[in-house]
């Protein structure tokens, strides 16, 4: 019987030396691999092999490139992929090693992104994405395709993941700790704080992070009744317990069966306001702990949720968001300069996202120009399209 694998690494010939790349990279760090270069019998039945790869591996990688969406084979290999991990828990790993922007059922795979990664950090990005955020210690996988048991997780999450997200760790499990509590009030809990703090950003994250732990995660707009009804609407129409038809009392009725019979959800209302808890979103809530509710909102309570505060980045924090997200290590992006500028933005996360955003966009601004915009309009700088 052939040895069991921990990848096989599927990519397109033009992208070979990458590939192979990635495999002595792996294997480099204890893992195994299969890959066409080294392993596919010379002259054999390409099909034949690629079948007999994906049953003797453990994960799929996939090394994706403009070249690789237009290969017939390798649609072949992610339509295998699928099928074959139908009925187990195995992770699809894409690998983008250039400027391609998938689509369709590939869109809410999360990938690990090579593209324009200094070559001195290539192989530290590559392991830390293969290796679990709450274990980088030894070699579990993480499956960062969010299958569970072979599917994707029903959800409507409304960005893709922050491949900028930075600290919050404490926060993140926090929020996993009252989960696995036995405290029933615990199953809701709310992040409260100020406007642009990151709030929603966060529960973003733990929401990405835990997709292999829930079968449905549904993010609500709670913003307005309007908004909390057309999210839940979709949601019954997407499980079919409505009709086009349905008005907003046939809505909560099935929804209060779909909590009760249902359990392995999370549901999370964004930018909910406690004053109107009473007057319209308490029937939108679950009344049974079979699943998770994350709220976030700007009110210091929210009723019937366990509280968790949520206050601006510290220094270190915000530094190290600058870093990531400029990558540039020249005289202009200092840590000195970053103190500064983090500083003068109050530490909050939207505002140092706005300014990276900004400087990422027009080359050539430094930390200094930045502060020097500041200096000349103010916070209105926030407000502008400079």
């Amino acid at each position: 019987m052939d040895e069991i694998k921990d990848f096989f690494i599927s990519y397109k010939s033009t992208d070979e030396k990458q590939a192979i790349w990635i495999a002595e990279t792996l294997e480099k760090e204890g893992y195994s691999t299969i890959i066409q270069a080294w392993d596919f019998r010379a002259g054999g039945n390409f099909i034949e092999e690629m079948d007999k790869a994906l049953k003797n591996s453990k994960h799929l990688i996939a090394v994706w490139s403009k070249k690789y969406f237009e290969s017939m084979y390798c649609n072949k290999e992610w339509t295998a992929a699928f099928t074959k991990y139908a009925t187990e828990t195995r992770a699809i790993i894409p690998v983008r090693i250039s400027n391609v922007k998938p689509e369709g059922l590939l869109a809410s795979i999360i990938y690990i992104d090579l593209f324009r990664i200094k070559e001195s950090k290539r192989a530290e990005v590559l392991i830390n994405g293969i290796k679990t955020p709450e274990r980088r210690g030894d070699k579990s996988i993480y499956p960062r395709s969010g299958i569970k048991n072979g599917a994707m997780a029903f959800n409507n999450l409304p960005h893709s993941q922050n491949r900028y997200f930075t600290g919050r760790k404490d926060i993140l499990d926090l929020i996993n700790k009252n989960f696995k509590s036995k405290d029933l009030v615990s199953f809701v809990q709310s992040i409260n704080g100020l406007g642009g703090v990151g709030k929603s950003s966060i529960v973003l994250e733990y929401a990405y992070r835990n997709l292999i732990k829930y079968e449905t995660i549904w993010w609500v707009n709670s913003s307005s009744f309007d908004t909390t009804l057309s999210s839940f609407m979709k949601f019954a129409l997407d499980k079919k317990l409505i009709t086009e038809e349905a008005k907003a009392e046939d809505v909560v009725e099935e929804m209060k069966y779909w909590f009760s019979n249902n359990d392995n959800w999370l549901f999370i209302y964004d930018n909910a306001d406690a004053d109107d808890f009473k007057k319209w979103l308490e029937p939108f809530f679950p009344k049974s702990g079979n699943g998770h509710v994350l709220i976030t909102t700007r009110n210091n309570f929210f009723p019937k949720s366990k509280s968790i505060d949520i206050v601006v980045f510290d220094e270190t924090e915000a530094v190290s968001f600058m870093k990531n997200r400029i990558k540039k290590d020249s005289e202009g992006y200092s840590v000195k300069l970053a103190k500064i500028l983090s500083k003068r933005l109050q530490y909050l996360p939207l505002a140092l996202e706005q300014a990276a955003a900004y400087m990422v966009e027009t080359p050539g601004v430094t930390y200094q120009d930045y502060i020097d915009l500041i200096d000349k309009y103010g916070t209105d700088i926030l407000k502008k399209k400079i």
